[in-house]
């Protein structure tokens, strides 16, 4: 396996356009959508609504966690496509809520996937990775990030999964969270009978207990919704791109400022 990489240009924010669907009525180990009060509190506050311009130039949003302080997970597809490449800019916005930016915002810097994913289109490898241009993560807190290769760790623990769904009836606006367990499971994907909305994908599951993500949601049937799943392989690789951009000295960085009338 290999990761492949793209920086694009920084000014700034694939589309993941959703079909007009009803949430599916069928048995379910996850629960509902439900709104989501202070997403500015932990462990809301990782998660991260992104705004993406296509390689295209499309207009998207997608969702993704932070998971160091510069580092956002997500799905593969909403950063490249076969079609129109590598997304030209994202902009990163933690708890996002009805306008509202508690942290303000972060911009990409670099864009990782797997070759799995940009040249094959395997969902198996459907995830990507975002380093941005300022460790905002430091502000919002950020998941720990694992993989575990039983089946029923996924069917027997509880998860909760966290995103911005923009399809109708949802308008973007809002964070809403869905808790339990997954229904069934592959080698590299795992499955909900619930259904996954347009803007939701690249959401993480996490873990409820320890607040580690364990798969990111990626794909959506008429009967189940499909979330790839962190393997060994992709751990490693993830964990080997966070470590290259360790700076060798600590860097000090202004996150906030504050400003009256005499100063």
């Amino acid at each position: 396996a290999e990761t492949e990489s793209h920086a694009p240009p920084l000014p700034f924010d694939v589309a993941n356009a959703g079909q007009g669907a009803q949430e599916i009525v069928a048995p379910s180990a996850f629960n509902g959508l439900t709104p989501v009060g202070a997403s500015d509190t932990y462990p809301w506050s990782p998660t991260v609504k992104l705004y993406i311009i296509t390689g295209n130039n499309a207009f998207g949003t997608c969702s993704g966690a932070m998971i160091d302080p510069h580092w956002v997970l997500t799905v593969g597809h909403c950063i490249h496509d076969k079609t129109s490449g590598w997304a030209k800019s994202v902009r990163v916005v933690p708890a996002y809520a009805s306008g509202a930016e508690p942290f303000q915002y972060a911009r990409s810097v670099s864009l990782n996937s797997f070759v799995g994913w940009t040249r094959d289109q395997d969902h198996d490898w459907d995830m990507g990775f975002i380093f941005v241009d300022r460790p905002i993560g430091a502000l919002t807190g950020w998941y720990g990030f694992g993989y575990n290769s039983t089946s029923s760790f996924f069917t027997q623990q509880r998860f909760t999964s966290t995103g911005y769904p923009t399809e109708a009836p949802y308008d973007g606006t809002k964070m809403y969270t869905r808790e339990g367990a997954f229904d069934n499971v592959s080698s590299e994907v795992v499955y909900h009978n619930n259904w996954t909305y347009g803007g939701q994908n690249g959401s993480p599951s996490w873990l409820t207990s320890s607040k580690t993500i364990y798969a990111v949601a990626a794909t959506r049937s008429s009967t189940n919704s499909g979330q790839t799943r962190l393997s060994g392989a992709k751990f490693d690789m993830i964990l080997a791109a966070i470590k290259e951009r360790v700076p060798a000295t600590f860097n000090l960085t202004p996150l906030t400022t504050q400003l009256n009338s005499s100063s």
